[in-house]
């Protein structure tokens, strides 16, 4: 359902269906979300679709329509301060919007609801996650008032853990929930449907509920016991042919704009870094951060044979984070195939340089660092595991290699100092020749996240679920404490809006030179004995500056990697450029006072790489 992504077909609905007819079970796919998006037009659709604004817009639109009741708006609006700024970035009027939600979209469901015999099957399920839980109540809603009665079933990000159970209680039109990982599961529940309980408003049957569910027996929410991690080995192919027959239907214009599509492909699942030191804020492997891989080999030929059955070479990784392993054993490889395949990729900013051009060279042209900061107290506040000089090495490598890169800037960590802010907004005019993140924000309170359990003594005040959440359920019927994925709250010691005012100006200065016909650069020309650096970044008043002998040598050492005079010496004396510490130091620092280098706690990373690649125009959902 709606608000999911339009520009790649849905990867949980492609791996279900494909492990369902692996088993030899007749499958119908149906991509809602499409539909909504030739409706509404692509542009309108696409920015609710990539709104994370406290509203929930995508899912208050559909209140109505799941509900049949709709709160005050304008209380809602009072309520969500920046629904106002929302609606500008949609080109609609506050009253658009609430014309969407009380006649659009309820006219939207009732004609999905009658435009499928429903009845037919013995099993609808909804898979949910960011701002599409509304719609897929409202639509479960309509097909049970139709009649039928196919038992119907939730899974996905937005009824995992102690969420699932309180969908259930709630709403009795939903008759389970799968809580985690749903490829065994769900086959678990169809085999015990055909052997116990074909098709049933959810009665149920006592075998149930299995593990990895919830389910409604005799009237009361029992939970099953936990269920295993999948082995990503046993995961069948994605089967998206559902998506590309409905796109072709309603046209691709219509549907997706400019954007073109890309098909997802799973490589892990969990995180290797959160197995260690879960980032503070994040909450996205949700009850598991267990980091597993698929067989290279599986991985490889899943992607090959998804290229040659849909005749496309776009393709995005759907892993919290990028295998290093895999970059020898899947990308290389895959490197070789003679295809000139597109990858996005979610990596770790700690990666380096060499790893970086041999994903280039295999295809990757878009990565998402989660670099979140400038500033090494705050990563280390966030338990990030990685440095300031490390973001901007990986900043500097992907605009060489002409990879575009996704990040943002974050604030609003429990022991935060202005001057952590301060001196980020210092930084930023040093590096305009680098790709700027994509927006500046405070961080968001998630379920699943270290800072968003509960626990004594927490920075996190009054913390209780989002505002918009009661302006969207039904009054007195659902208990938002838990079903709630985002926190309001207070932060003790947080930094006051007015000390992020210069860091916040800066940023979109950066943002605005890099929308100009003239990117910002800082580059080396290397010649025999001497390298020129030509300095871009205020394109209207370049300078040059070039360093001989020795030190050019050593400059190129010090953009390859970071660290103190002590350590980058020595890597220079290895690399063939004898150089003692002192002299190594007395480079850097001036080099500093140039502004093309940067010190972080006594190391020091050179700022200017070779010059770049053309980077690639790419139209994404501005994730980051």
């Amino acid at each position: 359902m709606p608000f999911g992504p339009v520009d790649r077909p849905s990867i949980q609905c492609g791996v279900l269906a494909g492990a369902l007819m692996r088993h030899g079970h007749a499958v119908d796919v149906y991509q809602f979300d499409l539909e909504l998006a030739a409706q509404l037009g692509p542009r309108v659709y696409n920015e609710i679709a990539a709104q994370r604004s406290q509203g929930h817009i995508g899912d208050w639109l559909f209140s109505r329509a799941a509900f049949g009741v709709s709160s005050d708006p304008e209380a809602y609006r009072i309520a969500c301060p920046d629904i106002d700024t929302s609606c500008s970035g949609l080109g609609l009027a506050f009253a658009d919007l609430c014309s969407l939600r009380d006649s659009v979209m309820p006219a939207f469901v009732q004609s999905l609801a009658k435009s499928v015999d429903w009845g037919d099957y013995d099993v609808v399920g909804f898979t949910t996650t960011f701002e599409q839980q509304v719609a897929s109540l409202a639509m479960a809603r309509a097909i049970r008032e139709g009649l039928a009665e196919s038992l119907i079933v939730f899974g996905g990000a937005s009824v995992a853990g102690d969420m699932g159970p309180e969908y259930l209680r709630a709403f009795p039109w939903v008759d389970a929930v799968v809580l985690g990982e749903g490829e065994e599961v769900f086959l678990s529940m169809i085999d015990t449907l055909e052997t116990n309980s074909p098709k049933g408003s959810g009665s149920g049957s006592s075998v149930w509920p299995l593990p990895g569910m919830a389910c409604r027996l005799n009237g009361k929410v029992e939970v099953g016991p936990p269920s295993r991690p999948v082995p990503l080995a046993d995961i069948a192919d994605p089967e998206y042919g559902a998506y590309f027959d409905t796109l072709k239907r309603l046209g691709a214009a219509r549907v997706l704009g400019e954007r073109r599509t890309q098909i997802p492909f799973e490589g892990s699942r969990g995180c290797w870094w959160g197995e260690r030191q879960t980032c503070r804020f994040c909450g996205l492997n949700g009850t598991s951060v267990s980091f597993r891989r698929k067989p290279p080999e599986r991985l490889r030929a899943e992607i090959i044979r998804l290229a040659q059955r849909h005749r496309m070479l776009d393709f995005e990784a759907v892993d919290r984070i990028l295998d290093l392993d895999a970059i020898e054993t899947v990308f290389e490889p895959l490197s070789r195939e003679q295809a000139d395949f597109s990858f996005f990729h979610q990596v770790k900013a700690s990666i380096t340089p060499s790893d970086l051009i041999r994903l280039s060279a295999a295809g990757v042209t878009e990565v998402q660092p989660g670099i979140e900061s400038l500033s090494t107290r705050l990563l280390r506040l966030m338990h990030k595991g990685t440095c300031l000089l490390e973001n901007l090495r990986c900043l500097g490598w992907a605009r060489h290699l002409g990879i575009q890169v996704g990040w943002n800037l974050l604030s609003g960590f429990p022991g935060e100092a202005a001057t952590d802010y301060s001196d980020q907004a210092s930084l930023v005019p040093l590096l305009h020749h680098l790709q700027p993140p994509t927006a500046c924000g405070r961080l968001w309170l998630e379920r699943f996240s270290p800072y968003g359990a509960k626990t004594t003594g927490s920075s996190f005040q009054n913390r209780r679920p989002r505002a918009a959440y009661r302006f969207i359920y039904p009054e007195h019927s659902v208990d938002l404490e838990q079903i709630a994925y985002f926190w309001d709250f207070e932060l003790e010691g947080a930094v006051p809006d007015p000390d992020l005012s210069m860091l916040h100006q800066r940023v979109g200065e950066w943002q605005r030179l890099w929308q100009g016909p003239a990117q910002p650069w800082l580059e080396t020309k290397r010649g025999p004995g001497w390298t020129q650096i030509v300095d871009g970044r205020r394109p209207s008043s370049p300078r040059e500056y070039v360093l001989e002998g020795k030190e050019a040598a050593f400059y190129s050492v010090c953009a390859e990697d970071f660290g103190s005079p002590r350590r980058l010496a020595a890597r220079g004396s290895a690399a063939g450029v004898a150089i003692d510490p002192q002299a190594a130091e007395e480079h850097l620092r001036h080099w500093c006072e140039l502004g093309i280098a940067v010190e972080d706690g006594g190391r020091f990373l050179a700022l200017a790489l070779p010059a770049a690649r053309a980077l690639r125009p790419v139209v994404r959902d501005g994730k980051g």
